[in-house]
């Protein structure tokens, strides 16, 4: 074990956070945190003008790849791209 990953693990024990250490693009060192019992929500901020294909992309790829739980997924639109983009917010089943 690395003198710099035992001195992170070190950090972390003495503060009474636990994580584990790992290596991370070959010099470094990621840091996985341990989640509490429950998990807190995380909040997806998402800003669109909501014209573009992309958005739905987007959307698709956020919720087709985030295992998380609990999240919620928020979009930030103008009263105007709301009117404009019709049936993109219409999610498929």
């Amino acid at each position: 074990m690395g003198a710099g990953r035992q001195a992170i693990e070190d950090h972390l024990r003495r503060e009474g956070i636990k994580a584990r250490v790992g290596p991370a693009h070959g010099i470094y060192y990621q840091v996985s945190y341990e989640l509490p019992v429950p998990p807190p929500l995380v909040s997806i901020i998402m800003p669109s003008t909501l014209e573009k294909p992309e958005t739905l992309t987007c959307l698709q790829s956020v919720l087709g790849k985030t295992d998380y739980q609990p999240f919620e997924l928020i979009i930030l639109a103008t009263e105007a791209h709301l009117a404009a983009a019709g049936g993109i917010l219409r999610w498929p089943d």
